[in-house]
């Protein structure tokens, strides 16, 4: 039975738990010869200081505490040429001797990879001994490049990164973790969003919620166009998210003026009239009943603040036809609408939201009470065209490669066949639909790989706002 491990940044009062692995994990390596840390660098002083200040990972398999690591976002010492901010580095990595096999390493490498690249980092670094080949192979096996080796004082290391980009958070658990990849940072154009500023006033905002936040993106992209001192607090039902978000917030020197906590956009964990401006980005299409939702950022609005919510229609982007899709035939277009329409009715009909509301949003406002409402379209179109040398176009590329080779279409396997039977899809027809609109995405990675592939994707993300009355 493989081992289940949840990875999670250990507590002040955990801090017995970490030294006790470590020193394990010492033990161990003194008595096959090769001693890797001293008394002094394990005192329990030390390690406490470090767990408080949130630097050591712990992994556990029920209630066992199992593996720890330490993660920091510098390394002077064993990557001195390194430029600031472009990597999060990984230490200490300890597993006891009872959960040694591999499983319980991979699922802390994971998770230090997926924090790294929600805090913006490019990569995910670590060193060892260089005489270590069964450590060096496990690195190698969890997707880690070998960089260099070097001697640092008395040690002779092997260093190793993986790069961040793409989806770190794939694969995932928690709600979306598919949908926070490097590619939805360029979803908007900067001087679109300045060009709403002005617009619909935001020199007037001081108090920011965003409602769904997921590790931040959407409002940690508004702060940027708004007045300087701008606070801007975040909540999101999944704890893994607000942890994120937290995270990225003070990497970026932005601690002070962010703050998240976790919360339900139906239910809001605010007092009435509380916030200038409220917001949330491709929220409302998760969720079951998104007048609700209107209705409590509504209610947490100051009089005559914003509410602001951006939201798209997918199912256009399925006729927006690129240098393959032009080519197949009228029949197989249709089919691949017809099954993404079932699937978008079933996804609906289980709770889980309509994936193409963006279209209705504006109605929801002006039902919920909101005045002098305005829709803008979103003017950001990302093209694809070779030598995909953009970081736009490559990370596009990666994405698309990555969700074919885990055959992900526009939802995994498991989630799509779920939709297509509770939108009325018959079961015995499922697999040709599924293979139709894999297939599809495999001739744009083919067209990818002989630079034959050409497109522009965008449109039908809408950009709603209303504005609260006097009470």
């Amino acid at each position: 039975m493989t081992l289940a491990v949840e990875v999670r940044r250990a507590r002040s009062e955990e801090a017995p738990l970490v030294v006790s692995i470590l020193r394990e994990a010492a033990v161990w390596l003194e008595q096959r010869g090769v001693p890797l840390w001293s008394d002094g660098e394990l005192a329990p002083e030390t390690i406490r200081h470090d767990v408080d200040e949130g630097h050591y990972l712990l992994a556990f398999s029920g209630e066992l505490a199992v593996g720890t690591a330490r993660l920091a976002l510098e390394d002077a010492l064993f990557w001195p040429e390194a430029a600031a901010d472009e990597a999060a580095y990984l230490h200490r990595l300890a597993v006891r001797r009872s959960s040694a096999g591999g499983v319980v390493s991979a699922a802390i490498l994971d998770w230090a990879l997926a924090h790294a690249a929600g805090l913006g980092r490019r990569f995910l670094r670590l060193d060892c001994d260089a005489e270590r080949p069964e450590l060096r192979a496990l690195y190698e096996r969890c997707g880690f490049a070998f960089h260099s080796e070097l001697t640092v004082g008395p040690y002779f290391v092997a260093r190793y990164q993986k790069a961040t980009s793409g989806n770190a958070f794939k694969g995932r658990a928690e709600h979306s973790a598919e949908y926070f990849g490097s590619t939805r940072d360029h979803w908007w154009n900067r001087e679109f969003l300045e060009l709403i500023a002005k617009r619909w006033r935001f020199e007037a905002v001081r108090e920011v919620l965003d409602v769904g936040c997921g590790v931040g993106h959407w409002g940690m992209l508004l702060a940027t166009v708004m007045p300087v001192g701008t606070r801007v607090t975040g909540v999101d039902r999944e704890p893994q998210w607000v942890e994120q978000a937290t995270a990225r917030a003070r990497a970026g020197g932005r601690g002070g003026l962010f703050s998240f906590r976790p919360g339900e956009a139906e239910r809001l964990p605010f007092a009435d009239d509380s916030f200038d401006l409220t917001t949330c980005q491709t929220v409302l299409i998760h969720l079951p009943d998104p007048a609700r939702a209107i209705s409590e950022m509504l209610r947490v609005t100051r009089p005559g603040g914003l509410v602001v919510v951006a939201e798209p229609n997918n199912l256009a982007e399925s006729l927006l036809l690129d240098s393959v899709t032009h080519r197949a035939s009228i029949d197989e277009l249709v089919e691949l609408v017809r099954f993404q329409l079932t699937c978008e009715r079933g996804k609906l009909a289980l709770g889980e939201g309509d994936n193409s509301l963006g279209n209705r949003v504006a109605g929801l406002f002006v039902s919920q009470g909101l005045e002098r409402v305005e829709v803008y379209v979103n003017d950001k179109a990302t093209a694809i065209f070779p030598p995909y040398e953009t970081e736009e176009q490559r990370q596009f590329s990666e994405e698309a490669r990555d969700r074919v080779a885990r055959r992900f279409w526009n939802w995994s396997e498991a989630d799509t066949r779920r939709f297509f039977l509770a939108g009325g899809g018959a079961e015995h027809a499922f697999d040709a639909h599924f293979a139709r609109g894999l297939a599809a995405r495999e001739r744009i990675v083919g067209g990818l790989d002989d630079r034959s592939y050409h497109g522009i994707h965008g449109g039908g993300f809408y950009l709603v706002a209303g504005r609260k009355g006097p009470t």
